[in-house]
């Protein structure tokens, strides 16, 4: 089961998706690719820890979901590094402020808070 179907089994009232590859960030039930959402804030030279912390309101009521960007080999090009680093600051950060936060690895949840 991947993060998507996981949280739409364990969150019966999940209605509206910001998908943040395609979109910007809107008040929504799920709020997915927080990876790619991070992406398109840093191209616009847009600090994302800052914006989403300062977004709050929106996505405190949102079942999350992003990538782990942050294993595997480390990226060649300086954008790339940046990008996977302020990645894993932001769910460092979103996770300190979470109720919730499960990690799913092979389809299987992993409970890390709540």
């Amino acid at each position: 089961m991947g993060k998507r179907a996981y949280a739409m089994k364990t969150h019966d009232k999940i209605k509206t998706i910001c998908d943040l590859a395609n979109e910007d960030l809107k008040e929504s039930d799920m709020i997915i690719n927080l990876h790619s959402g991070v992406r398109n804030l840093m191209r616009h030279d847009i600090e994302p820890v800052n914006y989403f912390i300062e977004h709050l309101d929106i996505i405190r009521n949102s079942v999350l979901i992003g990538d782990d960007i942050n294993c595997g080999v480390i990226p060649i090009e300086k954008f790339d590094r940046q990008w996977r680093d302020a990645t894993g600051i932001l769910y460092q950060e979103l996770a300190l402020k979470s109720d919730t936060v499960t990690y799913i690895w092979s389809g299987l949840p992993l409970k890390l808070k709540g």
